[in-house]
């Protein structure tokens, strides 16, 4: 350290201290002063020259103000009081290459304390391991045990591993929170983006988009044993090698809320937009679009996971060589529940273009339709356990094998054939759902709309299990679909609510001359001329 500096960094501190005691009030017994918040000024990849003095300071000058860089200050909260870190906008390269050591002071930025780091926002702050995709000198972040971290208002890209280190642009062992972020262009053995794992982890993303990452496993992300939530959060266009394209979960419990996988891909294995391996899961609202699976579960792959699947739509996903292009449901103690759900245009080289099932599985209040198998079972296929549905549409299929298996029928469900075994109360067979084209009908996912005069609007049934409260879109069930005044539920993912007829305004008019309009008192009589298509209304 040069003596410039040294005087600096005691004149800095000194000041600092000055500071403190002139601005933070008389503190008595049992309070707290605030932990100081460090802002970054530097894109610089620097160490700080004293970690956990408390000044954030590379020994260089930034006008006239110490060097701050976003290393030095995630050193000295590490060891310091500080537990916030501003991050204006800018682009932030790391370049000090290393492994192999946890103090931030190479290659990744180990956090190990508690710790909040906020972006101007996620287009101008970028936080980069790398100058592009292929030159990442590491990952970006890693959060240790026991620590709780938030990441908010910026994007995390580049991160480069060899793909026997998990956690491409980020490693969670603690409790990591990540908000309004683009995590993208990454790699690593499991999480291309983000990997957390251990039975204390807790990892949760708000508003994230991952984008374009890639593994072995779960090329977005991937969670192990512990608890992962993802709300609203988009997986597009990323890539395992093996299993989980978009994501991988093992065990644990995973929450996903208005989440969608798009563009996703299984390289060799299973899971295309995500592949959930034992654990629980939740999924609320959710969209599986074009995603591909190399051998099944062209949108998802449930293996072994007890899984409920309320709201969502399966489009467009492809199972190339074997089963489940939309969902496939397998592994031993697999159990998947299914309602208010789109399942269309999917396809598997094998069985079950829609939905294939080797363990329990029901199904409740869907639509199955457009999908397509190479062998057996175009919408939904069944090679054992229990196959239950109810109050569901499976229709219009291509080549007509809506069905292929031992399926049991709870009632009310419909098919377009008589292919299904549907022989239950309120079954119907060889009806036309008249259902419209896959799209935005209101709600958070595409829906199938039941068209005027669908043999599906009224001939469900609220009694017994399995029966939603609303549709997929959030409509309320049921309905007075066909304004007859008894409102009976909708057989499939759509409550067809009766359209108020929209008539043209009625026009009035005073024919001119007719009425003195500056009589003071009394009554004014004049012609009133009306024109209007609807004789119940009424005026006066």
């Amino acid at each position: 350290m040069t003596g410039g500096a040294v005087a600096r960094r005691w004149a800095c501190l000194a000041a600092a201290v000055a500071l403190a005691a002139a601005s933070i009030p008389w503190i008595g017994a049992g309070q707290a002063a605030a932990a100081p918040t460090l802002t970054v000024n530097s894109t610089a990849d620097v160490v700080d020259l004293v970690p956990g003095d408390g000044i954030c300071d590379t020994g260089n000058l930034v006008g006239l103000d110490p060097e701050c860089t976003l290393r030095a200050a995630i050193q000295e909260a590490n060891l310091g009081p500080a537990d916030e870190i501003v991050l204006p906008g800018g682009t932030y390269t790391l370049t000090i290459a290393g492994t192999g050591e946890d103090v931030a002071a190479t290659g990744d930025l180990d956090i190990t304390a508690d710790l909040t780091i906020t972006g101007a926002d996620l287009a101008t702050t970028i936080v980069q391991a790398g100058t592009d995709a292929t030159n990442g000198i590491d990952r970006v972040f890693e959060t240790h045990t026991g620590v709780t971290a938030t990441l908010s208002d910026l994007t995390i890209r580049f991160g480069k591993l060899d793909l026997s280190v998990e956690g491409g642009a980020i490693m969670n062992v603690g409790t990591l929170t990540i908000v309004d972020a683009v995590i993208s262009d990454s790699i690593g053995k499991r999480g291309g983006g983000v990997y957390s794992q251990g039975v204390a982890a807790d990892l949760t993303l708000t508003r994230v988009t991952l984008r374009d990452n890639s593994a072995t496993d779960g090329g977005g992300a991937a969670s192990k044993e512990g608890v992962a939530t993802f709300t609203d959060v988009v997986f597009d266009g990323n890539t395992a090698f093996r299993k989980g394209g978009g994501l991988e979960t093992e065990k644990g419990a995973t929450t996903i809320t208005g989440a969608s996988f798009v563009g996703n891909s299984a390289g060799s294995e299973d899971g295309g937009g995500a592949h959930l391996r034992d654990g629980t899961h939740t999924l609320t609202d959710v969209t599986f679009d074009n995603n591909t699976a190399a051998r099944r579960g062209g949108g998802l792959n449930n293996d072994g996971a007890i899984t409920t699947i309320t709201g969502g739509t399966f489009s467009s996903n492809v199972a190339m060589s074997e089963d489940g292009g939309g969902v496939n449901n397998r592994g031993g103690g697999a159990n998947l529940t299914l309602t208010n759900v789109t399942i269309s245009g999917n396809s598997a080289g094998r069985d079950g273009g829609g939905v294939n099932a080797a363990e329990d599985i029901a199904i409740y209040s869907s639509t199955i339709t457009l999908n397509s198998a190479g062998v057996d079972g175009d919408g939904i296929h069944r090679s054992g356990k229990t196959f239950s549905i109810k109050n569901s549409i499976v229709a219009g299929n291509v080549g007509g094998g809506n069905c292929h298996g031992t399926i049991t029928s709870l009632g009310y469900n419909l098919e377009d054939t008589a292919v299904c075994p549907f022989t239950q109360p309120g079954d119907l067979l060889n009806a036309d759902p008249l259902l419209g084209p896959l799209t935005d009908n209101g709600g958070p996912t595409l829906t199938h709309a039941l068209s005027t005069g669908s043999p599906a609007m009224e001939a469900g049934t609220s009694l017994g299990v399995g029966v939603p409260g609303v549709d997929q879109r959030g409509v309320g069930r049921p309905q007075d679909g066909d304004n007859d005044t008894f409102a009976i539920i909708d057989i499939g993912a759509y409550e067809h609510q009766f359209a108020v007829p929209n008539n043209p305004p009625t026009d009035i008019s005073l024919v001119p001359g007719d009425v003195d309009e500056n009589v003071p008192v009394g009554t004014v009589v004049g012609t009133l001329i009306t024109t209007d298509p609807d004789p119940a209304d009424t005026h006066t």
